[in-house]
Order: C-alpha cells, then sequence, then structure tokens
C-alpha cells in the first residue's frame, strides 16, 4: 500500500517565511571586519604626523541584509590621540554614492561635510599634499580625545583609499592611493593590483547591496503560485 504526504499550501508559504527570516538572521549575525594601517605598514604621513605616526581602524559590520554599518577610528602610531587632532577626512566611494546612501549621518567624532570630487587644487589649498583627485565623502572630524565615528549604508564595502588632515600641521594617505585594485569588492581578503601583489588600501562603501530578503520573498511568491495551482 502506498502512503503519501499531503503539505497545505499555509504549511508551505510558512516554512518559506522562516527559511527567508533565517537566511536574513545569518546575514546580520556575521562577525565585523576589521582591520587597520599605520605609518609603519601602509600609511604615508607629513608634518607632525610623520613624526609620532598615524594609523586608521576600521570595523565593517552587516546590521542587517540591506544594511552595512562603518566604524572608523584615528589615532597615532600607539593608539593614543593625535596631535595636532584630525579635522577632517576623505573616504573614496563609488562615483554614484550620494547622499541617498547613507541611512545615518556620521555620528560620534565626525559630521559629514559634503559628497564629491576632491584634488589638490581645491580652493584654499583644503587638502595639502592629497596625491590625486578623489571621489568619497568628506567628514568633519573634532574632539579631545581618540576621533571615532561610524554611519550606516545600504552599500557592501570595496578596497579603497583615504585622505585625512591635522589643520596645518598633518597628512595622511593609504600608500597605494590611486593604484587599481584588481579585487575591489573582495573585502574578505587583502586588496591586490593587477599583477596579484598587496596593496595597501582600507574598506569605504561601494555598490548596491543585493537583498537577500528579496530572494525569500520571491520564493513566498513562488510557493504562492505553486499552491494555486495545484487547487
Amino acid at each position: 500500500m502506498r502512503s503519501s504526504l499531503s503539505v497545505g499550501p499555509r504549511a508551505l508559504v510558512a516554512a518559506a517565511v522562516m527559511a527567508a527570516s533565517m537566511f536574513c538572521a545569518s546575514a546580520a549575525s556575521a562577525a565585523p571586519i576589521t582591520g587597520s594601517l599605520m605609518t609603519s605598514t601602509g600609511v604615508t604621513a607629513g608634518g607632525l604626523w610623520a613624526t609620532q605616526g598615524f594609523k586608521i581602524a576600521w570595523s565593517i559590520d552587516q546590521v542587517n541584509a540591506g544594511t552595512w554599518r562603518y566604524t572608523y577610528t584615528l589615532t597615532n602610531q600607539t593608539g593614543v590621540v593625535l596631535t595636532p587632532q584630525s579635522s577632517h577626512i576623505i573616504l573614496q566611494t563609488s562615483s554614484n554614492f550620494t547622499s541617498a546612501n547613507l541611512l545615518t549621518n556620521p555620528d560620534g567624532n565626525g559630521t559629514l561635510d559634503s559628497i564629491g570630487t576632491f584634488s589638490p587644487s581645491d580652493p584654499g589649498n583644503s587638502n595639502p599634499n592629497l596625491p590625486g583627485n578623489i571621489f568619497g565623502m568628506k567628514v568633519t572630524t573634532a574632539g579631545t580625545t581618540t576621533i571615532t565615528f561610524s554611519f550606516d549604508s545600504n552599500r557592501q564595502p570595496m578596497w579603497g583609499d583615504f585622505y585625512s588632515k591635522g589643520g596645518n600641521a598633518g597628512t595622511a594617505w593609504n600608500k597605494d592611493f590611486g593604484v587599481t585594485v584588481a579585487n575591489p569588492n573582495d573585502y574578505l581578503n587583502p586588496a591586490r593590483n593587477q599583477a596579484g601583489g598587496l596593496i595597501q588600501k582600507i574598506l569605504v562603501p561601494d555598490t548596491l547591496v543585493p537583498t537577500p530578503g528579496a530572494f525569500g520573498l520571491a520564493g513566498v511568491a513562488g510557493v504562492l503560485a505553486v499552491s494555486r495551482r495545484r487547487r
């Protein structure tokens, strides 16, 4: 005698919704991506920062399927307060990045100044020693303690450049500023140039994040369609 198991459409939908929820939860539960560059390993510094050293550290956390939290900390080489303190930093982004891609404005010791292209010839010599043009977000930094700021974006990480200035007495940028990255979106592995060599970059916002939840909803829709055809 042949036995069969009948599963109703409500059970199928419930299973699909649960699977989608678990998929989204797993995306948000991954450990943050962390890293750092400093003058001894990948930062070029000028002025007083060349003497005391400069360090930039990052922690990138996928909050949910479509949100990434970016946190940056600026210190001297030994991890204490910079002298002079950083006055602003420019983080490279993809060229179509706009304020709409910032789900929250920078908090902590950072305030969003503008998004656009910055060059060494900007009026007022506001970016002295900047090695070349850079499209990105300029964050004004201030405080008497270690500079730390965070923001949320719907863009996933890529390997890119940075530039920072400390009043009129300090500048810093990654040593491979402007070098093309062969694996820009491979943020779980070190940045490499076209020849495969390691290069010095930091993680910054890039392309839109595909939303895993959308795949889950598509699965639910598919289950509903199948169940309707069976009726």
